[in-house]
């Protein structure tokens, strides 16, 4: 949490991970869901797009917080403060998350996914991941400097149009 000028504590993520230059912010939301991805119907689909795309808005939070020098310091998830100074973070990546409460159930290829799941919005690169991709990502992909270096590789091949579809995360993931 930060405190605004006025004294109003705010949350700047769900998660914040500093690494060297780098500063990953998380949000994350869910949603209760009953359907396969073959039986949702559109009003099913624009829940969820209206879901990431409010995460996805939520991050332009940690950029104002870091422009405004609101937030000192963070708490580690032992309790322990640790300074905070923005001027060390030279990129920004954010990560939406987006966990559909249910669809564990349903085989890989009956669960909703994203075809759009990078956006450069706020002035950062941001994957948009289901919870279950990042699950599994998360398994490959270990430490913290292999995650980095995937998600930057990533963002370069999709800003540079290195791709002529959008390639679903575990498939890149395979490809990495």
């Amino acid at each position: 949490t930060y405190t605004k000028n006025g004294g109003t504590e705010k949350e700047a993520a769900d998660l914040l991970v500093p690494f060297n230059n780098y500063l990953l912010a998380f949000q994350v939301k869910s949603k209760v869901e009953r359907n396969k991805a073959s039986e949702k119907t559109p009003i099913d689909f624009e829940r969820i797009t209206k879901i990431t795309n409010n995460a996805v808005e939520q991050l332009k939070t940690i950029k104002r917080v870091l422009e405004n020098n609101w937030l000192k310091d963070i708490e580690t998830v032992k309790g322990y403060k640790i300074p905070f100074l923005p001027k060390n973070f030279s990129h920004i990546i954010g990560i939406v998350i987006v966990d559909l409460i249910g669809e564990e159930k349903f085989s890989w290829d009956e669960r909703t996914g994203f075809i759009g799941n990078y956006v450069f919005r706020h002035n950062m690169p941001i994957h948009i991941f289901m919870r279950d991709e990042f699950e599994a990502l998360s398994t490959e992909l270990d430490t913290l400097p292999d995650l980095v270096r995937f998600l930057d590789i990533r963002q370069q091949l999709i800003e540079r149009g290195l791709f002529l579809l959008p390639v679903p995360i575990l498939d890149f993931l395979a490809f990495y």
